[in-house]
């Protein structure tokens, strides 16, 4: 492993976690603080956004192709920049094709590409700041979703949805500063939720849910069984099986406590 990319991840391991829900406190309160931890409550915000104008969304990314953010901060101060770390996991030919546009888009040391197999890269990448990303980090917001990468297509339109977390006072904020220039159109609110860490999927189980929807596991008949889908995560029956069950869970847990009825999950 290169040594810029160990000093990310060393970075990455220093870096504060992911904000949680903050402890509401079951005593009574002042109208006042009330109010203000009504503001400051965090909630998730998923969006779907007219495609951003930027090469970075143009990028090749095929219908097999899963890209996981490691990494994705502010960098530089004179000029504000974009550092990425990717982890992305495509057949052999979709990776070839990621590789050289980002060969072609991206100069010198600011790219670095680790593979890590016949089908699984890291990418290290330091780009000038997208306005998306712009006014993600002026607003206050936490990225749980990148438009740029989603783990799930937008509409049928050409939108691209991400999903934020910031305090409920921010949200007007992020609106605007998504909306872009002119009379770009505005997001379109796909979901504005108080955000609940816990309902969340582990990045495992991310990746089985995806894959396993990708490969045709969940099809009428199957287009790939459980032994596929194993291999492609690179782990045991058993192991697969355990992830998709508990993503699962996660996913109809949080639609229920949503909308107030659990939907009918695929046969396993």
């Amino acid at each position: 492993m290169s040594s810029s990319l160990i000093e990310v991840l060393k970075e990455r391991a220093l870096e504060p976690s992911a904000p949680t829900v903050p402890v509401l406190s079951t005593t009574p309160t002042p109208v006042g603080e009330r109010e203000q931890e009504r503001s400051s409550r965090l909630v998730e915000v998923t969006l779907d956004l007219p495609t951003p104008a930027d090469w970075l969304a143009n990028l090749p990314l095929g219908g097999s192709t899963m890209v996981r953010v490691l990494i994705c901060r502010p960098n530089g101060r004179k000029r504000p920049r974009m550092l990425r770390v990717l982890e992305v996991v495509a057949p052999p030919t979709e990776l070839s094709d990621l590789t050289q546009e980002l060969d072609r888009r991206v100069r010198g040391s600011s790219l670095a590409l680790l593979p890590m197999g016949s089908n699984r890269l890291l990418v290290r990448m330091e780009t000038p700041q997208t306005p998306v990303c712009a006014g993600s980090f002026r607003s206050g917001a936490y990225c749980l979703e990148c438009p740029y990468f989603p783990s799930e297509p937008g509409s049928a339109n050409g939108e691209r949805r991400g999903s934020w977390v910031l305090p409920s006072a921010g949200v007007p904020t992020l609106m605007r500063a998504l909306r872009g220039p002119g009379a770009s159109p505005a997001p379109r609110v796909v979901r504005i939720g108080r955000y609940r860490e816990r309902d969340r999927l582990t990045s495992r189980q991310d990746e089985a849910l995806h894959l396993a929807h990708r490969m045709g596991f969940f099809e009428v008949p199957r287009k790939a069984d459980l032994g596929a889908l194993s291999q492609a995560l690179g782990v045991s029956r058993a192991t697969a099986m355990e992830l998709v069950r508990r993503g699962l869970r996660s996913l109809t847990t949080r639609w229920s406590e949503g909308t107030g009825g659990p939907p009918t999950p695929p046969e396993l």
